[in-house]
């Protein structure tokens, strides 16, 4: 992708986008100043459209460095995904939560670039500049690199856990010395952005839509997919800050404005469901599998795709993902596949009671184990995203391995005649998409005390009916509150409307479902899959318990996991729950890590003593 985007001003390049000039010599401080951690740049404001774009693209480009890692840490560390024997070194340490520091997936300062070009682009660009028509020009650039630091300062605090905080930019080797800055853990970067940094006033997307620099060069990508939505960003933080019913509301904030006002942003109907009633075949048409097809890279107002980070198409340049190598049986591994699912997730997978329903006149059905292929069993959506054919046999080594395709990250693969095949599929790193945004929403209604909500979004969906119904038969202090907020319209052009298990509501009315159907069949008629009892406190954690296991469902290998098993260790003050997760990542066999899982500082990464948790 050295070809970054065209538009009006001409084709601009990454190799060449980069604002800031270096060239000082290296030292051994946390920001080396030989690099674009530190800035050597003039006074002037950013006051020009060439050079307001070439610097957001140069962020673009910053990014980049960090979207491998991001996948990585946040699935290798966790319990769904499992590495061989031969993967290399960096990967293994990440699995067993021994990373070095010269590991090339644990290097700070590629954050630190990103945050260090934001706090330039947001001190200098000449915000205040208008065109004829008396409209700020730089608005959506300005709210668009906010977005971009405050997602980057959280993920470097949930990966570090304690890190120095920097919103000036660093232009010489004195400022450069990491001591000088006062440091914050994830609560007080969730407080900063939220309370502080004026984020919250660039949230509308009417008033702040996305940049649009039209089309990328490789594959005609619509440039409005690289920019982060500041709705789900606040949604993010206040749901790591305990924040719960801001965070819900955030979160319906984007579903409520995606398509524009007075829109609507279903959940659709897509799933992986039994063809029929003697469990052989699965449906083809409308499936769950479909959200990872390349094809599905678009802003389409039921596209599920929200956010990505655009990777390099070729190898040899720039920041090529290796995703496709480490998740599949490919050419560049000779066929051996360095993660592929846990024995947890297959066990999470195949805990759930798959509903077969077709009509109110036929009793729902529970298929049994499948032995035919074991990950079929239950939920489908694992089986719909991993294909494995066990005892191949490499002609070019003669070693046996297993064939392993997974649909979430494929391309260029070994196929089971041993020959290399080339599939149209995505290179780039998918980041937010619209079943994350529903499911964090339950979560946040979950935390906010309102736990029957929550599990409607996985089990019904959401119409006001449903919502007027819980709330005032569950919730009736605060029914007024909730239903004069969240707004899921049943009526005119704009409406959602529930799937009811026929097939005529699929093709007349219906077109939303609860999240636990893209899997587990019909859910609302599933006996199995019911709201639990108890006090509210233990409703609340059984719930959570529920949205973490679809979760991990729909979000296998996507890199949310660790995060997802962080924030609810940290949530419930559990020192035992990160430890109990990972201890049953494989089985009853060594779960692979070496290092105390009870305590939290190994819960993050450290770096050269300069950073990490109690640094």
């Amino acid at each position: 992708m050295k070809k970054i985007i065209d538009n009006k001003l001409g084709v601009l390049t990454i190799a060449g986008c980069l604002l800031f000039m270096t060239g000082l010599t290296s030292c051994s401080k946390f920001m080396d100043v030989d690099s674009d951690y530190v800035i050597n740049a003039d006074d002037n404001h950013l006051g020009n459209a060439t050079d307001t774009i070439y610097s957001v693209t140069g962020i673009l480009n910053k990014i980049q460095a960090i979207a491998d890692r991001t996948i990585l840490l946040g699935e290798l560390r966790g319990d769904l995904v499992t590495v061989s024997n031969n993967a290399p070194a960096d990967l293994q340490e990440l699995a067993s939560f021994t990373v070095s520091d010269d590991n090339i997936y644990n290097n700070p300062r590629d954050y630190y670039a990103i945050i260090n070009n934001c706090n330039y682009f947001i001190n200098r660009v000449d915000t205040a500049q208008k065109n004829n028509r008396n409209e700020h020009l730089f608005k959506k650039e300005y709210a668009a690199v906010k977005a971009f630091r405050a997602w980057t300062y959280l993920q470097l605090a949930i990966n570090y856990g304690y890190v120095p905080f920097v919103t000036e930019p660093i232009l010489s080797i004195n400022d450069a010395d990491i001591s000088k800055y006062p440091k914050k853990d994830i609560q007080g970067i969730c407080e900063y952005f939220l309370d502080v940094d004026g984020l919250k006033m660039m949230a509308n997307p009417q008033d702040y839509p996305y940049p649009n620099y039209e089309t990328i060069k490789n594959g005609n990508m619509d440039s409005r997919l690289y920019f982060m939505p500041i709705n789900i960003i606040l949604g993010d933080l206040s749901l790591w800050a305990g924040r719960y019913l801001d965070a819900a509301k955030y979160y319906y904030d984007y579903i409520s404005t995606r398509n524009g006002k007075n829109s609507i942003y279903y959940t659709s109907l897509n799933r992986d469901e039994w063809a029929d009633k003697d469990y052989s075949d699965i449906k083809r048409d409308n499936r769950w599998q479909n959200y990872f097809d390349k094809s599905q890279e678009n802003l389409s107002n039921n596209g599920e795709l929200i956010m990505m980070i655009p990777s390099d198409s070729i190898p040899a340049e720039g920041y090529y993902s290796r995703l496709c190598d480490i998740f599949n049986s490919t050419t560049y591994n000779n066929g051996n596949a360095s993660a592929t699912y846990s024995n947890k997730l297959k066990e999470i997978s195949k805990s759930q009671k798959y509903c077969y329903y077709v009509d109110e006149e036929t009793e729902a059905k529970y298929p049994g184990e499948m032995t035919r292929n074991e990950l079929r069993t239950g939920d489908l959506r694992l089986s719909a995203t991993i294909n494995i054919e066990e005892d191949m046999v490499n002609p070019a080594t003669n070693q046996r391995y297993n064939f392993q395709r997974n649909y979430k990250y494929y391309g260029k693969y070994m196929d089971n005649n041993n020959s290399s095949r080339d599939i149209s599929q995505t290179q780039n790193i998918h980041i937010y998409r619209r079943t994350m945004v529903y499911l964090r929403m339950a979560e946040a209604f979950n935390r906010a005390g309102y736990p029957k909500l929550a599990f409607d979004i996985l089990s019904t969906g959401l119409t006001n009916s449903v919502i007027k119904n819980t709330m005032q038969t569950e919730y009736s202090s605060d029914a007024d509150k909730i239903c004069g907020y969240f707004d899921f319209p049943e009526y005119g052009i704009n409406a959602y409307k529930l799937w009811d298990g026929t097939k005529a509501s699929e093709a007349d009315r219906a077109n939303t479902m609860g999240i636990h159907s893209h899997g587990s069949g019909y859910t609302p008629k599933n006996m199995y899959y019911t709201m639990p009892v108890g006090t509210l406190e233990q409703q609340i954690e059984a719930v959570e318990d529920l949205i973490m296991n679809e979760e991990a469902l729909e979000f296998a290998f996507e890199g949310y996991r660790y995060q997802d098993l962080l924030r609810v260790a940290l949530r419930r003050n559990d020192s035992n729950y990160i430890y109990n997760a990972l201890s049953q990542r494989n089985g009853s066999s060594d779960s692979g890590i070496k290092v105390n899982l009870h305590d939290k500082k190994n819960w993050f990464l450290s770096w050269k003593g300069q950073i990490g948790y109690g640094l």
